[in-house]
């Protein structure tokens, strides 16, 4: 077993738990709807912590023919982890507690799982930037990166539902357009390896942004 396939079980396993917990909590609200409102904030809030730890999972891949075991990878890794998780873990209700509907809860928790996501893509795209420097007239970089920072930011002050409701499509549809391979992928996503266009499907990666 070499250095990424041992990393990649190990962390495939934390993913899963994330996939797992919204998925199980998705179910619950569903059963319960009938007690408390599902609303349409916390579906939307839900589907992007799924379709964000999926574009870093595909992300780490990219990384598979530099990364090795050692303290600070695990360590790393394992931090990650515990916020994704505690992200998807805030999207719904442990419990049916006080919350009359699930928009009531997503008021309360949003920041949190906004935040937790931002940390983690901030720090490693800026980890990727001391490697490679995006070219300036790189359009396909701005086409891929402010459609996704600039609403992830913005949900961390709005306090208006519509706004959430239209900030949280565009985060979708950064998310959904970075992996759907319909459009180029950037220069500094090609150079840094993360272009799933720039490889071939079996020895290539990823989510190009």
């Amino acid at each position: 077993m070499d250095d990424f396939s041992f990393l990649a079980g190990l962390f495939g396993i934390l993913f899963g738990l994330i996939v797992a917990e919204i998925a199980t909590k998705f179910a619950d609200a569903i059963d319960l709807h009938h007690r408390r409102r599902i609303g349409i904030l916390t579906p939307l809030l839900a589907c992007t912590v799924l379709m964000d730890a999926t574009s870093f999972w595909i992300w780490f891949w990219s990384l598979r023919h530099s990364v090795d075991v050692r303290w600070h990878t695990i360590f790393i890794g394992l931090i990650v982890a515990v916020i994704y998780f505690l992200a998807a873990a805030l999207v719904f209700p442990r419990g049916e507690g006080d919350w009359a509907s699930l928009n009531d809860h997503y008021w309360a928790r949003k920041r949190y799982v906004i935040g937790g996501i931002l940390l983690v893509d901030a720090s490693f795209f800026a980890w990727e930037f001391s490697r490679v420097t995006p070219m300036w007239n790189d359009w396909w970089f701005y086409f891929y990166n402010l459609p996704y920072f600039g609403p992830m930011i913005a949900l961390l002050f709005t306090r208006t539902r519509r706004v959430d409701i239209a900030l949280l499509v565009i985060l979708l549809a950064s998310l959904l357009s970075s992996g759907s391979d319909l459009f180029p992928g950037s220069q500094w996503g090609n150079r840094v390896g993360i272009n799933i266009l720039a490889h071939a499907s079996t020895s290539g990666a990823t989510v190009s942004r």
